[in-house]
Order: C-alpha cells, then structure tokens, then sequence
C-alpha cells in the first residue's frame, strides 16, 4: 500500500482496470437495495470494491507472472466508485418502482436468481475456443491423470465422423439444457420461447465475436458446422416437445441434459483437425480474461447441474401448496 506507483503502464490497462470494476460497483448498489440505500449504500460499496482489490494484488505475489501495484488498486475503487455513483439516483426506479422489477416478479420465480445468474453467464463460457460448439465441462487432463491413461490413447479409432456426431449431441444437449434450465423457472405466461432465442444468439454472438477478434474476421463463423447446425435443430424440436409439462419435469430433463453433455465432451478426444487451426488463437493483451473463460467453461455445467439439483431437493422438502 506504501509502495510508490509503477514506473511502466500503459494507458490500456488504465481503461480496462477501471471499466472492470464499473459492474461491481452498479450490481453492488442494486444487491444491497432496499437494506441499505443513499449515501450509506455507496460509501458501502466503494469500500467492498476496494478490499476486493487490495485482496486480489495482494495474492499476486504469489503468481509468478503477476505483479502487484497500487496503480491498479486505485484504478480499481475509482471503477467501483463510478459504477455506484451511476446506479445511485437508478437503484429505487429499477427495483422498487420500474418496470424491471414487475418483469422480474412476472416471468420468473422467486427462487430463479442462481439458475439465472448462471444461464446469464454462458455467453461468456463460448468466448473460450473448444473444439465443440457449446463443449463446456471439458476435464480430459484430470480424468486421464485419474484413470492412468494417456490422452493421445483416447484418439485411437476416431475420425472426422465421430467427431461430427460428438459435436451434434454436445449442441443438443447444451441447448436443451439451458432451454430447460429456464423454463423450469418461469411460468407458462412467460415468454419462454423469446427468451431462450435471445439467450442462444447472445451465446452465438459471443463465439462469433471472439473467433473473429482472436483468429481474423474470416474466422469469426468457423463454429458454423454442418454437426453444429443439426444439433441446433434437434434441440429447437426437443425443446418444442418438452415445453408441455410441469416446471420440475423440465428441471429434471435439464439436470439429465447436462450430464449427456458433460459425458459427451469428455468422452470426446482431443480433435487434431480443430488442435490444426487453433494455434492461431492469441490471448493478446486479454490473456487474464481469457483464462477466466477457460474456468467458466470448465465450471459452467457442473454449476448448472449443482444448482438445479438443489433446487429440486428444496422443493422436495416443502410442503405442497394447496391452490386458491
């Protein structure tokens, strides 16, 4: 906290350390709404954001590429800072008083926040480059380290074919997972349909921007596979004939899609004509965010498939509701 500022920065890395912390600041304001508010709630956060920085460089010692600055913590409460000070006069409109908070109570349940939170996050899982599309869940190097089995012996006997196939099933079970996922929160009233579209293009459009910020613009639809197109398909029909039914059947299914997928993608070789091209991919100055999408790769269907299993031991435990 002593030290004097660092004698190299670029002014990159001034923008990005503050703009990084303008959502903590505005989700902070809005998470503390209605229990603490004013001046109080930005006072509050703009001292959670600065902790959350000085504990984050005071861990880097300990990583042999990261260097800890005060820089880059004053950087960061003045993001957390700015952030706050936006939502400040919109916190009470939003949650207490505006549209968003009628739209919240009518289209999702009042136990929705995790399942949302993570559907909300799988956009950000596809900026990581797999081989497949939708292929989150992906732990090869600890299974095969768990089983004794090196992994070049996994690729034996695989061709184009099964790869295209492997692809296919990992589409339609991501996506009918995460179709599930959201409608075994939501009412039949809702817009499922509307919102599920919006979820898979907002998760295409992530692929589609990251291949073409990190491999070049004629790259940017390489995920546009024939296996990627029909397992779209199917999952738009699996999803057409699971939409009648209860919200737990749904819940239920989606906990059984994601554990196709994650069967799936780690059943699945390394593929050595997707390993072909992708050595093109560089971090570039985003390499610590693109290790975060690694990780939320990694983590996503476990996540899901976590929540969702606690939520329907939850319900199990609740007395049933006897109707009006």
């Amino acid at each position: 906290l002593t030290a004097p500022l660092p004698r190299w920065h670029t002014r990159f890395d001034l923008v990005v350390n503050v703009l990084a912390y303008l959502p903590f600041g505005a989700l902070g304001m809005l998470a503390l709404h209605p229990r603490v508010r004013g001046a109080a709630a930005w006072l509050l956060v703009c001292a959670l954001g600065a902790l959350l920085s000085a504990s984050l460089e005071a861990l880097q010692p300990y990583l042999p590429t990261r260097v800890p600055a005060t820089l880059d913590l004053a950087t960061n409460a003045i993001g957390t800072a700015l952030g706050a000070m936006i939502m400040l006069p919109l916190t009470a409109t939003l949650l207490a008083r505006g549209r968003l908070a009628q739209l919240r109570a009518s289209w999702f349940a009042r136990d929705a926040s995790a399942v949302l939170v993570l559907l909300l996050l799988w956009p950000l899982a596809q900026i990581a480059p797999s081989a497949l599309l939708f292929g989150n869940g992906e732990i090869h190097e600890p299974l095969a380290a768990l089983a004794g089995v090196p992994l070049t012996t996994w690729q034996a006997g695989w061709t184009a074919g099964h790869f295209m196939l492997a692809e296919a099933v990992v589409v339609t079970a991501a996506v009918l997972g995460a179709g599930l996922a959201l409608s075994s929160v939501m009412p039949p009233a809702a817009p499922r349909a509307l919102l599920l579209l919006a979820l898979l293009v907002a998760a295409l459009g992530a692929r589609t921007l990251a291949y073409a910020v990190k491999l070049g613009p004629e790259h940017a639809l390489h995920w546009m596979s024939p296996s990627a197109i029909t397992g779209g398909v199917l999952a738009a029909l699996a999803l057409l004939v699971a939409a009648s039914g209860s919200r737990r059947r749904h819940a239920a299914l989606a906990m059984i899609a994601m554990l196709v997928l994650l069967i799936t993608v780690n059943a699945t070789p390394e593929n050595p004509y997707h390993q072909a091209w992708i050595g093109q991919f560089r971090a570039g100055r985003l390499l610590h965010a693109n290790a975060a999408a690694d990780g939320l790769a990694t983590l996503w269907p476990f996540a899901l498939l976590g929540v969702l299993l606690v939520r329907a031991l939850l319900r199990r435990g609740r007395p049933p509701t006897v109707p009006r």
